[in-house]
């Protein structure tokens, strides 16, 4: 099941579909002992006497030596220029045996009585009705005896290959007939005769014009110096470009198994017309002859309907290591053949197909013609209209669109894998939305699956639950100077609708796999707001009147969304505090501002709003707020509920205890309770009434229940309950003696620290303040013997920055007391900090006092951490002097310590500047920066040890020069040229990192770019990193733009042709922000620069034309101002704009221009209908409809006789 030459999907679906023919030339029979053209007319030649002898070259240049032109005869010279048929017809000038000759040479038996490769393409060929539909332009009859009784029509007597009756076996130029025509004068050999066949009588032209207009075709045997290649190809070819159509057909191109040698081939097809499927000709092409081969067996199984061998594959797990993309392509190509039929017996094979190909099947995308485009097999168009997706954007909104058979049955055989984790991850990552003709088969037989699967089905599966859709959001308005939009209240209420996220979970991502005993063991489910970027204006505006008002209007909104929310994580195993975390409801954190828990900070703040301005609401609302939480078991609701009755009663005092102490005292104990549970008893107890406040401490007495807490130790409980109890008589509670006790016993660094993270939820960075009344001995004990790593850096880290003097004494007892690694070190980066320039040089050269004898105490956090002091403290040293010596010892002694510990590590700049040597590499071009002139000797010493090793720390160096290579090549041309530059150059191994550091800090220079071109254009394509190969884009396209002769044509085409889509998005991007700088000269700065770019460089190739590129494309001709209109021509033209498949901001653009804004709908409405008709196709990017409604309504406002524009007609039919 492999095909040495990778063939197109779109040719196998063609194929596929009948529309395929076969043409034939000479290279088909060369395995059976015929030559090639050429070796033909050699064989003429020899055989009328005339032998053809290779030309003699000159020694130098490699051209024909000018002795030997003048010489020779003009037959000679037209086949040493290519042209054989004129040969021929010079040559039958002199002989009348040339045809004689040619029948002679070409009737020799063949030396191959199999004749496999004929019997190949007579099968691949025949006709489902009987017959074949081949071409061949080969006068042999090779193909009469691998199949006798062969139907067949000769040239010049040609029926026109019309569908409904041409099926058979068609010699364009002739075929041998001893019996009829012995002498061979009805063959076309000569230029004479294929003048007469194309252009006088013109029979073979109609026969193939009329072929290439019906059939899409694949040409098979041919090279370049064919004359059918420039009296068939070339010619007709041209023709109907000239007309508007274009040629439907691929060609099987040899080449010499070189990466040149296929592009060249490539380009050379290419230009002609054709679509080039390129293979290597090595070994007598073999490669050609077993595609053939293994294709035929393919169709023949097929049509036999034998699909247990086609799905042979299928029956062993996926592996990459064995099947190539070009045999997966195939296979999968095969699943979408016959209308599903393959795709059908592959559903119901027993047993089914390993979950390990739902990967590659849904990753790898086909060319299919029911797509119009590169689609997955899982998001084939539902017929004839719209994509319908199994999973994914899109999928569970589309009840009336049936899923493609081919999808169907594919969802079929998922749904046979409903207990393995890697379909429920594919889900999660398609965000839990399946399409509802699948989730019928999923939820078939669902009580078989194991419980927690089944949980996840039923959840996804229940069309009520929203799932949190991020394409279908609305793009609501922003809130501007604290007013409240007119249909404020509306927005509000969409806005802050809770929406289901699933996600894969941390266990599983980062844990050990384990087999899930409850749904939270696969799935991790959170809550999100339908667009928290509105709900994010109203908490930075909440103080604006307006929107303060609105909030306490609209409070009891807010407290249904997030009690919707909270009812739906709590069908599943989770709650809602696991989206809050632990941290106080009034101490909210950025993090929190696009996500839930800005909706319970509105709904908090609102309550406070309205304890102020309107007390009966906010008594009415803590009364829901606890109906919620006691009732409905909400945990979110309890939370907020005691945080209001910190400030209003309306309840009796005994409803508020019973949030607290119901079943077990769960509010009171759990650790998610813990802040508000400790603001209710600093704020509330006091005034409670006797009776419920002794209620309230005999519950804290007894401590954590059993049955809540097994797991606690008697130390545990003792804690927590001195915790309460502390908390208690801080807001003023007098406690009896033996509960003030266990008050006391919350005492000590640790338990205050947990009595104020207690209340407000955070963790607090650890200060020196407590230790620096130690002695400096006393100090080192306790940091190498504190528990806690994380308190331990930080109080070295508050005693270096601010307590430096002390600290150095603290370092040098840490010395003696730390032989070998250990992360306390990190803490001594506070050193760094110090401001202090008297003291920065002393505490370098107490480092480098300290570390140099002590090799032990060398690891990679002790390397990081010194490179980052020297990094720091480098910008205080003398210009020279006993100080200077010493620092630059430091940094040559951390710099050879460093050296074994980056070996390994991954080769890019973002490890580069984490890594001790990156560190040291700053420091070093710090101090070559630091003054104008010269670089230092002393310091052009480090940069040598830099650039002189070949260890990864070497290499991590040279990647922090390379981001400031326009400072050092303007300091020393020539060492940036010989030690950074050089290496820069593709296919140097260290030319893509030192790029990416390049691309870091990039400014553009003249000087520069003259050394650096050579350089920057090796390397394009090659860089991976998202953030360089964007930054490359923009250079590129600035050298363009500012340096306009740096590049010549031919340099600037390669980089153009092999550019993606998102490179040219990229560059069109930029060019637009250049336009947009000066909007006046828009127009000059189009028609002047950019508008050579587009016309002469911008490439016109289908795979390049995403819709990323589009609409980068689109926004560049709106930046054109004026001459938008000049823009969308040329890019038309150009064929550079194509259907929008995909979904995008720009039809919003379109049809909302933001004020003072270019608006081309309304301003040059007959050029921007033939853009959207260019760019909206038949199949709509989802959510897209309403924009381009718009921005077709807009246009008719403008100009109304456009109304009735077949453009406009035609784009209103597609949307309808």
């Amino acid at each position: 099941m492999t095909l040495p030459i990778r063939l197109p999907t779109e040719l196998l679906s063609a194929h596929d579909k009948g529309r395929l023919v076969f043409f034939c030339g000479a290279g088909i029979s060369r395995y059976t002992g015929l030559g090639d053209f050429k070796g033909l007319v050699e064989d003429i030649f020899a055989m009328c006497g005339l032998p053809l002898f290779p030309e003699a070259s000159c020694a130098t240049c490699g051209q024909p030596h000018p002795s030997v032109i003048g010489t020779r005869s003009p037959e000679e010279d037209a086949f040493h220029r290519g042209a054989y048929d004129r040969a021929l017809h010079l040559l039958e000038a002199k002989s009348d045996y040339m045809r004689p000759a040619a029948v002679e040479v070409l009737g020799a038996p063949s030396s191959d009585p199999d004749l496999k490769t004929h019997k190949a393409l007579l099968a691949l060929s025949r006709h489902p009705e009987g017959g074949h539909r081949l071409v061949t332009t080969n006068f042999d009859r090779r193909f009469e005896e691998a199949e006798p009784n062969l139907e067949f029509q000769a040239g010049p007597y040609l029926t026109l290959p019309r569908p409904e009756s041409w099926r058979r076996l068609t010699y364009l130029h002739g075929r041998l007939d001893p019996l009829d025509d012995p002498g061979g004068n009805g063959l076309v050999l000569t230029s004479g005769d294929f003048s007469r066949a194309y252009l006088q009588d013109g029979w073979a032209a109609r026969f193939a014009l009329h072929l290439f207009e019906t059939y899409t075709i694949l040409f098979v045997g041919y090279s370049l110096n064919d004359p059918v290649v420039s009296y068939l190809i070339d010619g007709l070819a041209a023709d109907m470009r000239r007309r508007g159509e274009s040629l439907n057909a691929y060609i099987l191109a040899d080449h010499d198994g070189t990466e040149a040698g296929r592009r060249t081939v490539e380009m050379t097809w290419e230009s002609r017309g054709l679509i080039p499927i390129p293979f290597d000709r090595k070994d007598d092409f073999v490669a050609l002859h077993q595609t053939l081969h293994c294709w035929a067996e393919i169709d023949t199984a097929k049509r036999d309907r034998r699909f247990e061998t086609l799905l042979e594959p299928f029956l062993h797990p996926y592996d990459p290591k064995t099947t190539g993309t070009a045999d997966l392509e195939l296979l999968l190509w095969l699943l979408s053949a016959d209308n599903g039929a393959i795709a059908d017996a592959f559903a119901d094979a027993d047993p089914p197909p390993d979950i390990s190909w739902l990967k590659p099947i849904a990753e790898t995308k086909l060319n299919l013609p029911i797509a119009k485009g590169s689609v997955s097999l899982l998001n084939l168009p539902s017929p004839g209209v719209h994509v319908a997706p199994l999973a994914g954007p899109g999928a569970a909104n589309l009840p009336g669109l049936t899923l493609s058979p081919v999808t169907l049955y594919l969802g079929r055989w998922l749904a046979k894998h409903r207990d393995k984790t890697e379909l429920v991850d594919w889900v999660i990552e398609r965000g839990g939305r399946i399409h509802p003709q699948w989730a019928d088969s999923l939820e078939r037989d669902l009580d078989t699956v194991d419980k927690p699967f089944a949980a996840f089905w039923r959840l996804v599966i229940d069309p009520i639950i929203p799932v949190f859709q991020e394409e279908g959001r609305y793009f609501l308005g922003p809130i501007s100077d604290g007013r409240w939009p007119e249909n404020g209240d509306e927005w509000l209420f969409r806005a802050c609708q809770p929406r289901l996220k699933l996600s894969k979970t941390f266990s599983r991502i980062y844990g050990e796999p384990r087999p899930p005993e409850k749904l939270s063991d696969i799935v991790a489910v959170g809550l999100k707001l339908t667009e928290p970027s509105f709900l994010d204006d109203v908490w930075k505006s909440r103080q604006s009147p307006e929107i303060r008002a609105a909030l306490i209007r609209n409070v009891d909104v807010l407290t249904s969304a997030l009690a919707d929310g909270a009812r739906l994580i709590r069908q599943t195993d989770h709650d809602l505090f696991f989206d809050i975390n632990c941290r106080s409801l009034t101490q909210g954190s950025d993090f929190d501002r696009m996500s839930f828990p800005l909706l319970v900070r509105l709904c908090v703040a609102a309550f406070d709003m309205a304890r102020d301005d309107r007390p009966v609401l906010a008594d009415a609302l803590l009364l829901r707020w606890l109906m919620l939480g006691r009732v409905e078991s909400l945990s979110i609701f309890r939370r907020m509920a005691l945080h209001a009755l910190c400030f209003v009663h309306p309840a009796p005092p005994d409803e508020e205890l019973d949030l607290l102490l119901d079943d077990h005292a769960t509010v009171l104990w759990r650790y998610e309770y813990n802040c508000e549970v400790g603001q209710y008893l600093r704020l509330r107890a006091r005034t409670l009434p006797q009776e419920s406040l002794d209620r309230l401490l005999a519950v804290i007495a007894r401590g954590p229940s059993r049955g809540l807490f097994p797991n606690y130790s008697t130390e545990t409980s003792q804690r927590e309950v001195a915790l309460r109890l502390a908390k208690l008589r801080m807001g003023g509670v007098a406690l009896p003696a033996e509960l003030a006790q266990q008050a006391d016993n919350a005492v000590g660094i640790l338990e205050k620290e947990r009595n104020r993270r207690f209340e407000f939820g955070w963790r607090k960075r650890e200060t020196a303040d407590q230790l620096i009344d130690l002695p400096p001995d006393k100090i080192a004990d306790h940091l190498v013997n504190e528990p806690d790593s994380d308190n331990r850096r930080d109080r070295l880290l508050d005693l270096c920055r601010n307590h430096c003097d002390l600290a150095m004494k603290v370092v040098s007892e840490l010395t003696d007391r730390i032989h070998g690694p250990d992360p306390l070190w990190s803490g001594l980066t506070g050193f760094g900090d110090v401001e202090d320039e008297s003291k920065r040089l002393l505490i370098l050269r107490t480092l480098h006092d300290l570390f140099r004898p002590r090799p032990d105490n060398f690891i990679d956090v002790l390397c990081w951490t010194l490179a980052s002091v020297i990094v720091k403290l480098f910008p205080s040293l003398p210009v020279e002097g006993e100080d200077r010596a010493m620092a630059l010892d430091f940094w040559q002694m951390v710099w050879q310590r460093a050296l074994p510990f980056d070996a390994g590590k991954k080769q890019n700049f973002d490890t580069a500047i984490s890594t001790a040597s990156g560190e040291l590499a700053t420091a070093a071009i710090d101090l070559a920066l630091r003054h104008d002139g010269p670089i230092p000797v002393d310091v052009m010493h480090l940069l040598d040890q830099i650039v002189a090793g070949e260890t990864d720390s070497h290499r991590f160096g040279r990647i922090i020069l390379a981001s400031r290579l326009l400072w050092l090549h303007h300091r020393d041309q020539d060492w940036a040229n010989r030690h950074l530059i050089a290496r820069m150059k593709w296919p140097h191994p260290e030319a893509v990192p030192m790029w990416q550091g390049f691309c870091w800090y990039w400014r553009l220079s003249i000087p520069l770019m003259s050394d650096l071109r050579d350089a920057l254009l090796s390397v394009a394509g090659h860089i991976e990193d998202v953030h360089a190969r964007e930054v490359w884009n923009h250079l590129f396209v600035e050298t363009l733009i500012e340096l306009p002769k740096t590049f010549t044509s031919d340099e600037i085409g390669p980089v153009m042709r092999q550019a993606n889509g998102d490179d040219l998005a990229q560059m069109a991007e930029h060019l637009a922000l250049w336009l947009g700088q000066t909007e006046d000269e828009a127009p000059i700065r189009w028609g002047n620069t950019i508008r050579p770019i587009i016309c002469q460089h911008w490439p016109s190739v289908k795979t390049q034309r995403t819709s990323a590129n589009i609409e980068s494309l689109v926004k560049l001709a709106i930046s054109a101002g004026s001459a938008f209109p000049d823009a969308i021509a040329l890019m038309l033209k150009r064929k550079l704009l194509g259907p929008v498949d995909e979904r995008t901001r720009l039809f919003y653009r379109l049809s909302t221009p933001k004020e003072n804004a270019p608006d081309p709908c309304s301003k040059y409405p007959d050029t921007a209908l033939s853009l959207l008709d260019a760019i909206v196709g038949e199949t709509l990017p989802p959510y897209e409809s309403g924009w381009i409604s718009q921005s077709l309504d807009r246009i008719v406002a403008a100009d109304p006789t456009l109304a009735e524009d077949t453009r406009m007609k035609r784009l209103r039919r597609r949307l309808s």
